[in-house]
């Protein structure tokens, strides 16, 4: 097991087929929504930032440099739209740590697997669409793991068996990097921003799509698993302020004891 003091929760009850499907949805939903906001904004800021550092920095620096603002900006953005969801199944998941995981895997992973297809997609001479997609299928199947692996740092102390999570990154990313450089293609060079906007963004939304309907298979399953009730019982207490102020140490060694 991944985690401390964890067994299986009624997977019936609660998290049932009709509440699966529905929390699969709005994963989706979420993931559709903060890729296309995500990736457009962190796609535009990092082609300013390449073509602004490229003649000082070189094509290589400069690509490095462009895919960690890619990486920061996205994983914060999708952060925030995954984090909106799992307050319904996971409700002691603290926002701010699973968006601080989301960006901190964005930019590691992007640092260390897109600066070939952040190049690749800045220098439009290349060698075809073909290539291009399999490239970033490459891509996602390096950086999936490593966007997953703070995330699943996270989901480990709430749910019993994390580490799927890890793997349905690479199987999400291995598809969805190649469709969001597909929606990239898409757009002719030097067009104005409304049609860039107007071509990308439902390319980018798709996307995003497709990767949370990929991992959101393997959330709505390991979700379906709970901490033992007297860790959540504890974490409420946690919640609302010191409990050794409130009710000593003893008094909680005590209930521990039996």
């Amino acid at each position: 097991m991944d985690g401390p003091n964890m067994q299986p929760g009624d997977a019936a009850g609660r998290f049932g087929e009709p509440a699966r499907r529905r929390l699969w949805w709005m994963w989706v939903i979420a993931n559709g929504a903060g890729e296309a906001v995500g990736l457009g904004g962190a796609a535009f800021v990092a082609m300013v930032v390449l073509d602004g550092t490229r003649a000082e920095l070189g094509v290589f620096w400069a690509s490095v440099v462009s895919a960690s603002v890619f990486g920061v900006i996205l994983g914060a953005v999708v952060g925030l739209a995954q984090a909106w969801v799992l307050r319904w199944p996971l409700p002691f998941l603290r926002r701010r740590t699973w968006v601080a995981a989301t960006t901190a895997g964005g930019a590691i992973g992007w640092l260390a697997a897109s600066v070939p297809l952040v190049d690749r997609l800045a220098d439009r001479a290349g060698s075809g669409l073909g290539s291009d997609l399999l490239v970033a299928a490459a891509v996602g199947v390096v950086a999936g793991p490593i966007l997953g692996v703070p995330q699943w740092l996270v989901l480990r102390e709430h749910v019993p068996e994390a580490s799927p999570w890890i793997w349905a990154n690479a199987a999400a990313w291995a598809v969805g990097t190649p469709a969001v450089v597909f929606a990239a293609e898409a757009v002719p060079g030097g067009a104005a921003w409304y049609v860039v906007a107007g071509l990308a963004l439902p390319g980018l939304s798709a996307a995003g799509a497709i990767v949370g309907a990929i991992h959101g298979l393997v959330l709505v399953h390991i979700v379906g698993y709970r901490l033992e009730p007297n860790v959540y019982a504890r974490r409420v207490v946690e919640e609302l302020g010191h409990t050794e102020l409130r009710y000593g140490k003893d008094d909680l060694s005590d209930g521990d004891d039996r």
